[in-house]
């Protein structure tokens, strides 16, 4: 859950108002300057803050909606993720930071056939650019 700030934020105005009313600038000079940069960087620092909270939270809204393949179940944190796994004959390589590689681990046999649209009595072959789709069949 992103952190949302109070609404209604400090109001360091207040402040300026009463260091005015101690007549400090005429007395103490100095001081009165002093006093007054810090209620002056105090509300600059309080909107950098809420600014940076904002852009935050949107961030966070933006990764929690994107979606993942990961190789642990990290739904509780990336609620879109998807655990990749490993079918028969299939391994995964994690060893290269930000890579995964896809191998087979077996010899499969079988053969090379084009693709038809599944009409068993007039079949009609399928293309794509100009060129005829084949499809591998593994046989047992």
């Amino acid at each position: 859950m992103a952190f949302k700030p109070s609404s209604e934020q400090p109001d360091f105005s207040r402040l300026q108002i009463s260091l005015l009313n101690a007549q400090l600038q005429v007395k103490y000079p100095a001081l009165y300057q002093t006093i007054s940069e810090l209620i002056n960087k105090t509300n600059t620092a309080r909107n950098i803050l809420v600014r940076d909270v904002d852009e935050a939270n949107a961030i966070i809204a933006l990764m929690l909606v994107a979606t993942y393949i990961t190789e642990n179940d990290e739904t509780i944190l990336l609620p879109s993720s998807r655990q990749i796994l490993a079918g028969t004959g299939i391994t995964l390589d994690y060893s290269v930071a930000g890579q995964l590689t896809v191998s087979t681990s077996s010899e499969t046999t079988g053969y090379w056939t084009p693709l038809t649209d599944g009409d068993t009595t007039d079949a009609d072959i399928i293309f794509a650019n100009g060129e005829c789709v084949a499809v591998f069949v593994p046989t047992p």
